[in-house]
Order: structure tokens, then C-alpha cells, then sequence
């Protein structure tokens, strides 16, 4: 028996990005509905709990474009960015709080009909910390504020933090956690999506100290990385049952204007094409009707 996984990158804003492609991937080949495990660190856990809640994808383009402005947004934060971010969190979570509860409500994970992955960090305990129907009264808000809650631009949630601390590319973590559930490599599929590589340019270090490798990308680094290793991993278990879908936007995880330039024009001019042949090569695209048309 097949098993589908659905992984989302961290990305913060880009997750509008992700949306975009999954809305234009389900309208040309329909798999929404046969996906086992939706998976997502940070921006990725909103999307994939919102998935699993049975939201079209149409929908969560909207939240994303809507609530921008609202979730990063602070009285402070011209200050605190004045002062390098050092005095406190960037962002208020008022706004981040108040989008997420008018959407998912008082849901808990615990009565979603599918499997959900939304990857966290616990500093007390320096270990990575996993919401899904195993943890069956924690709400979708409280998982949602504690796996989007990065350093810097958010206050903690008590001790949690980011999941991308841990895993920005929770692909590796939704397989281990299939396998961990009595799923056999060999009928797992899995489709992992991005927020968009901007591709910043070549590094060529020196001997620097830490704030010449901040100023030289090490915060990029540190996610491109453990991501890569993830692409690699994921491709030499499962081989054409993976594929990763990712394309290249110029965009801040906390931007908040024109972001229909910014996100959805770049997903809307990626090529499709691939990802609608190994959905139906892995037997998840309809076979009995015609493929629409990409949209």
C-alpha cells in the first residue's frame, strides 16, 4: 500500500510560494487528497495543518497575502532593527497569534482525519519536539506558534523555538517518523517543497571572526546546508519515489510588500510539468480523467 508525504520548508512569509505551487499542482493533477502525512517546519507546519484541516490551497494563498502585514508587525520594531535586533524580539506575536486562531480555531490535532507533522525546538531540553495526532489535545494554534516562533523574530513559545533550529527541511523527519510508524521504504512516496532559493552568491571564506560570517550569509548557510544533506539523503533511499520542488525568489522571510510579484509571479512561471509526470509515475495522479491544464 502506498504512502504519500507532503513536507514544507521553513521560510516565513515564502510559504505563500509553497501554496502557490501546491494550489497549481492539485488544479492540473489532484493528489491532495490521497497525501497520508502532512509534514512542515515553521512557515511549512502552518501549510501542512492546513492542509490536513481540508483548506484548498486557494485559501492559504489568501491567508498568507492578507495576514503579512499583521504577523510582522510591530510597534518596536523600527527600533529594535535601529539597535541591530539585539534588544528583543523583531516582531511582536500578537498579530501571528490572532491569524492563526481566526483560521484554525480551537482545533485540536488530535480530531484531524490525517497525519500531521509540525517540527519544533526545545531549548530546556536542547531536542527537537513533534506535534501530530499522537499529541491529540494540543490545539493547531499552540503547534503552529510554537514551530513559527524563529530566534530573533519572535519571542518563544515557554522554552520552544523554530523547528528549523532543528530541521528547516523536515523531508528526513517525516520519513523516519513513517518508517517509525510500520510504513516500508519501498511504498513510501514523498513530495518535498520549498520556499523559494534566492541563490546568494559564492562564499569565499576568511579568517573571520563572527560578525564578518554573519555579514558573509552564516545564518543561509546554516539552513542551506542541513538542507542539501537532506535533498541527498532522501534521494539515495527512495529515488524516483522523491522529488523535491523548489524554484528561485527574490524575497525576506519577513517582507510584506508586493508579494504578488514577489511569490506568486515566481510560482506561477515555474514548469509544472515534472512534478505532474511523477505524481502520475507514483501512481497519485487520476487515472481515469483527462490532466488538466497547469494554472
Amino acid at each position: 500500500m502506498s504512502y504519500l508525504i507532503l513536507s514544507f520548508d521553513g521560510g516565513g512569509i515564502r510559504g505563500a510560494f509553497s501554496a502557490r505551487l501546491i494550489q497549481r499542482l492539485e488544479a492540473a493533477s489532484p493528489f491532495l487528497s490521497r497525501v497520508a502525512l502532512f509534514a512542515g517546519t515553521s512557515t511549512g507546519g502552518i501549510l501542512a495543518l492546513a492542509l490536513a484541516a481540508g483548506f484548498p490551497p486557494s485559501r492559504i494563498v489568501d491567508l498568507y497575502l492578507r495576514d503579512a502585514s499583521r504577523i510582522f508587525h510591530s510597534s518596536l520594531a523600527e527600533e529594535v532593527i535601529s539597535l541591530g535586533a539585539l534588544s528583543g524580539p523583531r516582531y511582536q506575536s500578537n498579530g501571528r497569534f490572532e491569524a492563526l486562531r481566526e483560521a484554525f480555531g480551537s482545533l485540536r490535532l488530535g480530531s484531524l482525519e490525517r497525519d500531521v507533522l509540525v517540527i519544533a525546538y526545545d531549548c530546556l531540553s536542547r531536542a527537537p519536539v513533534r506535534f501530530s495526532r499522537e499529541t491529540p489535545d494540543v490545539t493547531a494554534v499552540a503547534a503552529a506558534m510554537a514551530g513559527s516562533a524563529p530566534p530573533v523574530f519572535f519571542k518563544p513559545v515557554g522554552s520552544l523555538i523554530d523547528g528549523g533550529v532543528a530541521a528547516n527541511d523536515p523531508a528526513m523527519v517525516a520519513l523516519a517518523w513513517a518508517i517509525g510508524h510500520g510504513r516500508r521504504l519501498n511504498e513510501i512516496q514523498l513530495l518535498s517543497v520549498g520556499t523559494g532559493n534566492a541563490h546568494p552568491p559564492p562564499i569565499k571564506p576568511g579568517a573571520w571572526g563572527g560578525i564578518q560570517w554573519l555579514d558573509h550569509g552564516l545564518i543561509d548557510l546554516l539552513l542551506e546546508g542541513p538542507a542539501q544533506c537532506v535533498d541527498e539523503q532522501c534521494r539515495e533511499l527512495l529515488g524516483g519515489r522523491y522529488l523535491r520542488l523548489d524554484g528561485d525568489v527574490d524575497c525576506a522571510m519577513d517582507e510584506t510588500c508586493g508579494l504578488e510579484a514577489r511569490l506568486i509571479a515566481p510560482a506561477d512561471a515555474m514548469d509544472l510539468a515534472a512534478a505532474v509526470q511523477w505524481l502520475a509515475a507514483n501512481e497519485y495522479s487520476p487515472s481515469t480523467s483527462p490532466q488538466k491544464e497547469i494554472i
